[in-house]
């Protein structure tokens, strides 16, 4: 079984790539040649993944936070390569999160997913409806954690 980091890494790729979302439409041909059409609406959510957790200095985090390299980092590539420095803060229930989040699209009757989007855990969830949106959904209901709406 991979490790996390391997998982990680492995996604990474395929993202820098632009891969994913070519996965995601052949998977739904997949499924359309054998009958399973989305017709029941579509469920959309968020979960929180955590990261490894990172011990840096207050300073350190500020210049991460602006899109800067530490001071010392650039000299250590071991140290570099250890660091998260996509992840960003979010609070949910009164807990703060350095993490990242999964965006899914899940055909309601079917439950299965059809869009996803990963985003660090700054990113609020309504940023991300429009492009994890399924147009070819027949049932015009959408199902969030807050209300249902129509497109």
């Amino acid at each position: 079984m991979p490790d996390t980091r391997t998982v990680w890494h492995y996604r990474e790729q395929l993202a820098q790539a632009g891969a994913i979302k070519g996965l995601f439409a052949a998977f739904d041909g997949h499924l359309k040649d054998r009958g399973y059409l989305a017709m029941g609406g579509q469920i959309i959510d968020a979960s929180i993944v955590a990261s490894p957790k990172e011990r840096n200095s207050r300073e350190e985090n500020a210049r991460i936070e602006a899109g800067e390299t530490p001071e010392g980092w650039a000299d250590k590539p071991a140290k570099r390569s250890q660091k998260d420095t996509h992840a960003r803060w979010a609070r949910k229930r009164g807990q703060s999160h350095y993490d990242y989040k999964n965006h899914i699209n899940v055909d309601r009757r079917r439950k299965l997913g059809r869009r996803y989007e990963v985003t660090d855990a700054s990113v609020h969830d309504s940023q991300v409806l429009d492009d994890i949106l399924h147009e070819d959904n027949t049932a015009s209901g959408v199902w969030t954690d807050s209300r249902s709406m129509q497109k």
